[in-house]
């Protein structure tokens, strides 16, 4: 049960890291990775990066 709760959770964190990526000029792809992959850390990551890199250098 307990991998199927991490694979909805890591598809549902993988979707909103990838679009949260598209809009701050990151690829999206492999946001959706890190998403799926550290859940809330790839948002938690990607927050600190667009602030650092002035969203992605725009």
């Amino acid at each position: 049960m307990f991998g199927l709760y991490y694979a909805f959770a890591g598809l549902l964190f993988g979707y909103i890291a990838s679009r949260q990526a598209k809009k701050l000029g990151f690829k999206n792809e492999e946001w959706f990775t890190a998403g799926f992959a550290l859940n809330i850390g790839a948002l938690i990551i990607l927050k600190f990066l667009s602030k650092s890199t002035g969203a992605a250098g725009r």
